[in-house]
């Protein structure tokens, strides 16, 4: 895979936030304490964002710090729009520290999945036991009526 191209989609995502935000290149230089030069590469996508640098920036500007490290790959992995092969040969493709993030967000999500899928099933099996109680009370004989017999 081409560093650089990974590098420019990572940077996608802070480009749109920074303009969306109205945040200049000024001002970031200024808030993080780096060169005009490190921004710039940053925001280009020449250089990566390091973790530390994301949780920074993700603190001051309300950004998402996965997607800041990982761009658009991040997403495709969490949405599991990749085969399993794919998505194995990105993780190890990746700096450890973005493997790990990578795997923590997948873990995360499909935590939340899981958590979904038990609601789910919860409601499903209480609207059963329900049915099954309305219909074990109708099935059983009114006070009062006394069944045949065969006799």
């Amino acid at each position: 895979m081409n560093m650089e191209g990974e590098n420019n989609q990572n940077s996608s995502y802070l480009k749109l936030e920074l303009e969306r935000k109205n945040i200049s290149q000024k001002q970031l230089q200024s808030d993080l304490g780096v060169s005009q030069q490190y921004v710039s590469s940053i925001i280009s996508g020449k250089k990566a964002v390091g973790k530390k640098m994301a949780k920074k920036l993700s603190e001051l500007y309300d950004l998402d710090e996965s997607r800041i490290i990982l761009g658009d790959l991040g997403d495709h992995f969490l949405s599991g729009s990749f085969s399993m092969q794919t998505s194995v040969k990105i993780i190890k493709n990746k700096p450890h520290d973005e493997q790990m993030q990578l795997l923590y967000n997948k873990i995360d999500d499909l935590e939340e999945k899981l958590l979904m899928y038990q609601e789910r099933d919860r409601q499903y099996f209480e609207a059963i036991t329900a049915k099954l109680n309305i219909i074990t009370e109708s099935t059983i004989s009114e006070p009062g009526k006394k069944e045949k017999s065969n006799s």
